[in-house]
């Protein structure tokens, strides 16, 4: 493993992985690791496009369908 380790970056560019098909935001070929990293926790994870009520003293706690709530509300 120690002899594997610093060649390793190399072998994987070597074998020429498109970012998309890696699906990870480190190891960027064009270098925007933070945007990257930024896009997918925030605009693609499907829990920050759940919309909260604002309203702290209704019931209703996610807003959308009374199941569909309920259904999103049981994964967290």
């Amino acid at each position: 493993m120690a002899e594997l380790r610093p060649h390793a970056v190399k072998l994987v560019d070597a074998w020429s992985i498109p970012d998309w098909l890696l699906n990870s935001a480190l190891g960027r070929s064009d270098g925007k690791v933070y945007e990257e990293l930024f896009d997918m926790a925030h605009r693609r994870n499907p829990l920050n496009r759940t919309v909260f009520n604002v309203d702290w003293r209704s019931d209703e706690i996610v807003l959308g369908s009374k199941n569909g709530a309920r259904n999103l509300l049981a994964k967290l």
